[in-house]
């Protein structure tokens, strides 16, 4: 998708050519697949939207992905899913201040 953009001529009213480029940011739905009503659609996207800003933040043209890797841990309590939002805030918001 970013080499097709990238490669696209945009050509507006006055034949003037345009060359853009996008920045992504991408999660999968749902994020923790194990447990897939933990997180919300808002809150899956409000991930993807610090993947965005890190996209941006690291030059033009760039796809960032954010994703859970699910190891032994098989299910969260309440009290740890709102942890772990928590902590993946606080952790993509200093990604991005670096």
């Amino acid at each position: 998708m970013l080499k097709s953009i990238s490669e696209t001529d945009f050509i507006i009213k006055d034949s003037t050519i345009l060359r853009k480029t996008c920045s992504i940011g991408y999660v999968p739905f749902p994020f923790i697949s194990s447990q897939p009503v933990l997180l919300s659609l808002e809150q899956t996207i409000e991930i993807a939207d610090y993947a965005l800003y890190s996209a941006k933040n690291n030059g033009r043209n760039r796809a960032v992905g954010a994703e859970y890797r699910e190891g032994d841990k098989k299910a969260f309590s309440a009290d740890e899913a709102a942890s772990l939002i928590n902590n993946l805030t606080m952790l993509l918001k200093i990604i991005l201040l670096s």
